[in-house]
């Protein structure tokens, strides 16, 4: 039974594990004791895979562990699949995110990430969200407002723009990928997701206060027991 269900979790990064607050010096200083030992960056992090990966060892232990702990009892009966949905995706393979959060058990678990590709007008129409799309016109409603339908290039500009929607971009995944028990989605930015995936959405926004926290963790897990029941 554990092999035939699947349970995905659309996993950010930023405001889940990540303060987004740690200074170069912090990350600099990871750099030279835990990554690369007598090298040391004594300029601005960039973002490269050496940077990201040292912040990713000040990620918040307390959310990490909450979220591992949500896995490990999730995945004694059905398979956790993770897919990264975060901006940290962007630029890199599956192979090369796990590299970066190869520290942490639940790297183990990433077996994908939602699209970065653009798609064109005709495939958008399949997976935009309502907050985008007028079904009963089949336009986008930026269009209806301010746009010439027969304007391809304006048509595909705004398809290029919206399909950078997460929650559309998770609608897509899902399309494409069917099989799923079920799925959540961890997240602090509601970027049209309440409105589209209701329970399937765990938000780690709490006034004013962000990360992943063990209240957000025993909600996913009464939601992920509604689906096996």
């Amino acid at each position: 039974m554990h092999q035939e269900r699947k349970f995905a979790i659309f996993l950010d990064i930023d405001g889940v594990f990540n303060h987004d607050s740690t200074s170069t010096i912090e990350i600099n200083k990871v750099i030279k004791e835990q990554i690369n030992g007598d090298r040391y960056h004594a300029f601005r992090c960039d973002g490269c895979d050496i940077c990201s990966k040292a912040q990713a060892y000040l990620f918040d232990k307390s959310s990490v562990q909450c979220f591992e702990e949500l896995i490990e009892k999730i995945n004694q009966v059905a398979q956790v699949h993770i897919i990264l949905s975060s901006s940290w995706r962007l630029g890199r393979t599956v192979e090369q995110i796990k590299q970066i959060f190869n520290m942490y058990k639940f790297s183990e678990f990433i077996i994908d990430k939602t699209t970065e590709e653009l798609s064109s007008f005709a495939d958008w129409k399949d997976f935009c969200v309502v907050q985008h799309f007028d079904a009963k016109n089949g336009f986008p409603l930026e269009i209806l407002a301010n746009g010439d339908i027969n304007d391809s290039n304006y048509l595909n500009s705004l398809v290029h723009l919206t399909m950078r929607c997460r929650a559309s971009q998770i609608k897509q995944w899902l399309h494409q990928h069917p099989g799923y028990i079920c799925y959540l989605i961890i997240d602090d930015y509601d970027e049209h997701l309440s409105q589209n995936f209701n329970d399937n959405f765990i938000s780690t926004y709490h006034d004013s206060h962000f990360l992943l926290n063990s209240s957000d963790t025993q909600k996913a897990y009464q939601y992920f027991k509604s689906c096996i029941q």
